[in-house]
Formats: structure tokens, C-alpha cells, sequence
């Protein structure tokens, strides 16, 4: 995984020291969460960084201090809403780990700032974490005041299919510890990406542990892993489906999909429960991505003739197709196949997806 440059939040920090304070703008709160069960050694955990109340931030930069002898940090990534024009994420600093960024336009979003991935030493008896050299300024160079807070993880109405192989439930909220090992994924090809994608926070189990990795993913759930993916950005307005109530567990996920022009509606609504094949899902991803076609192009030619299915891959869809076989975001379903139609299972999604977020780092 690319590592960012420390010169960058160095440069951001001497910037943010030197902003006027005179005039205070509303303020912020800062949640650090951690998981509800304390790590033993060997285990990875997450701790995410979240934000509520936030005023419009234009530069932020805060170091996350931690017991270094406990713990290692292996991974240190900013949100999506929260990266800016200029960015910068170290984990391996001497106090802790840092993330910085500065932006000409106000950063509104509320939600989970930086997400920071550890593992355990030793078994920890207590996490000890702690907030520091912390500014937040909005564009005009305004200090935001703010407060710290903690509290533990809980984890999410997970999007899930029940064992009985219907279509996906929502599971109740409660309480989550370390990443759990998912007995049906044990020795399943797709045990480490299954792994990952929970570490991230993308995927959870269900209320049995279970994951279901062969599971066909539908229309809501894949959304709401996106959703999460971009750090719960807050829709502008509900969801216009009329399959879509506003207490579903994917509600928000859909709204913000629509609304950025990533998912559009199936027949007479969402249709949030039916499954979805591999060129859906990748056409979402592709719109979540930028729409970035680039070198692919040159090779459309090549890569119609040469997968014996590419006929199969619908015109809407092809960009998307051709745009993630080449940058190894997918791979061929056999030796001269994409599957283009074939419905994507939560296995193959957590692999794409884990694939996609370690390229773009």
C-alpha cells in the first residue's frame, strides 16, 4: 500500500500553526471509538475517528496517541469526504499517528474522519489512546473550537443473508470487539479478503457469526458497503423509491447513491433485495470511482475478442468492465471469461472491493 508522504502533513501543520484564532467559529465534537472488547495479542482491531457538529472545515490535522509498546499501527487512511485537495496520512510517527488535510472549499460531511487499523503486541488491558496537537480551521482560517470524546464501537444494522439462502436481512445493532474469524469463511479462497473488508469495517456477520461468502449480494447491501466505503456521508434528501421505507437498514446508503448519480432506479423502484451481476456491480463502483477510463481504452478492441463472453457484456457496462479488468480490480471468471452476467457473490465484493481501496492507497 502507497504510503503518503510525512513531508505533506509537516507542511499542512506548519500551515495550520500559523492561522489567526481571533474570531471562533461554532464548534466541533471529535469521537474516538474504539472496540467494546479490549484486543488480546496477535489481534487486529479498528479505531475510527468521528466527527458530528461539524461547522465546515477547511484544515484539519490531529495525531492519534497511542501506547507504541502495546500496539502497532499498520494502516492510517482519511475518509473520502475528508481528504481534500491536499492530504496526508502517517502511521508511523514518533507520538502516534497523524492524518492532516486542507481544502479551499468548507469539508461539511459528519461521520467517521480517519479510520485507523492496529494490532495487538500484547494482550492490552487498556486502549490509552489519546487525541493530540489537534487544529481544525474552516476556509476563511478560522480556529474551530472543539471537544474530544470517547466511546465504544458499536457496529452497524449488518447486511446480511440468513442461512436459509433468502435474500438479505438486516441484523439488530449491538456491540462488536476485535474482527471476528467467520466460521464459514475459514479455508474459503476468499478468507483473507473476507477478513480485510471487515477490518475496514465494510462487511460484518450475521447475528449467528456467519458470513455467507457465497451468498449472492443484492442491490441494498452492495450500496450500504459503498456508503460505508465513503464514510456515511449524509444524504440531502430521502431515498425516491418507493421500495425503499426510511427506517431500512440501506435507506441512507440509497439515497446517497442516487443522488451522486452511482445507482438509478429498476423497474418500478429500487428493487434493494434482488441480487446483482458482476457488470452492475462494477458500473457502480466505476461511478464511485470518477468514471476514470484511461489506457484501457486502447485495448477494447483486444479484450472484445480475446473474452470469449464479451458479447454478453452490456453496452452501458463495457467502460466499467474493460476499466477494472485492467487495473486488476477484477479478474477473468476462467481462462477467456469475465462473467459479466453472472450475479456477484459477498465473497467476490469483498475481494473487488478490498482490491480497489489498497490500489487507490
Amino acid at each position: 500500500m502507497r504510503r503518503r508522504l510525512l513531508a505533506w502533513a509537516a507542511a499542512l501543520a506548519i500551515t495550520l500553526s500559523l492561522l489567526p484564532a481571533t474570531a471562533m467559529a461554532a464548534g466541533a465534537v471529535l469521537t474516538v471509538k474504539t472496540p467494546a472488547t479490549i484486543p488480546k495479542a496477535g489481534e487486529s482491531f479498528l479505531i475510527t475517528v468521528d466527527i458530528s457538529d461539524n461547522p465546515g472545515i477547511g484544515a484539519l490535522q490531529f495525531t492519534l496517541a497511542f501506547d507504541q509498546s502495546a500496539m502497532v499501527c499498520t494502516d492510517a487512511h482519511l475518509s473520502e469526504a475528508f481528504r481534500g485537495a491536499v492530504s496526508a496520512t502517517n502511521e508511523e510517527t514518533p507520538t502516534g499517528a497523524i492524518v492532516a488535510a486542507a481544502s479551499s472549499d468548507a469539508m461539511t460531511d459528519n461521520g467517521t474522519v480517519a479510520t485507523f487499523q492496529f494490532t495487538a503486541k500484547k494482550d492490552i488491558r487498556d486502549f490509552g489512546f489519546a487525541l493530540e496537537e489537534v487544529k481544525l480551521n474552516t476556509p476563511a482560517h478560522i480556529a474551530i473550537p472543539y471537544t474530544v470524546n470517547f466511546a465504544q464501537t458499536a457496529a452497524d444494522s449488518a447486511a446480511q443473508t440468513p442461512p436459509s439462502g433468502g435474500q438479505s436481512q438486516s441484523a439488530p445493532e449491538g456491540e462488536t470487539g476485535a474482527v471476528p474469524l467467520f466460521p464459514d469463511a475459514v479455508g474459503h479462497w476468499g478468507e483473507e479478503w473476507i477478513v480485510k473488508a471487515a477490518q475496514r469495517g465494510l462487511f460484518s456477520g450475521d447475528e449467528r457469526g456467519s458470513f455467507h461468502p457465497d451468498a449472492n449480494i443484492s442491490r441494498g447491501d452492495y450500496v450500504l458497503v459503498l456508503w460505508r466505503m465513503a464514510g456515511k456521508p449524509a444524504p440531502k434528501q430521502p431515498a425516491p423509491f418507493a421500495d425503499v421505507m426510511a427506517d431500512d437498514y440501506y435507506a441512507d446508503a440509497v439515497a446517497w447513491a442516487y443522488e451522486n448519480g452511482y445507482v438509478n432506479g429498476k423497474g418500478s423502484g429500487f428493487a434493494p433485495k434482488d441480487s446483482l451481476t458482476r457488470q452492475e456491480a462494477m458500473k457502480i463502483l466505476f461511478g464511485y470511482a470518477g468514471s476514470p477510463s484511461g489506457m484501457e481504452l486502447m485495448f477494447t478492441a483486444d479484450y472484445d475478442a480475446g473474452f470469449a463472453d464479451s458479447a454478453q457484456i452490456a453496452a452501458w457496462a463495457k467502460a466499467a468492465m474493460y476499466w477494472a479488468y485492467y487495473n486488476g480490480i477484477i479478474s477473468g471468471t476462467g481462462a477467456k471469461t469475465l462473467g459479466p452476467t453472472v450475479a456477484a457473490s459477498r465473497a467476490q465484493l469483498a475481494k473487488i472491493l478490498v482490491g480497489y481501496l489498497e490500489k487507490r492507497n
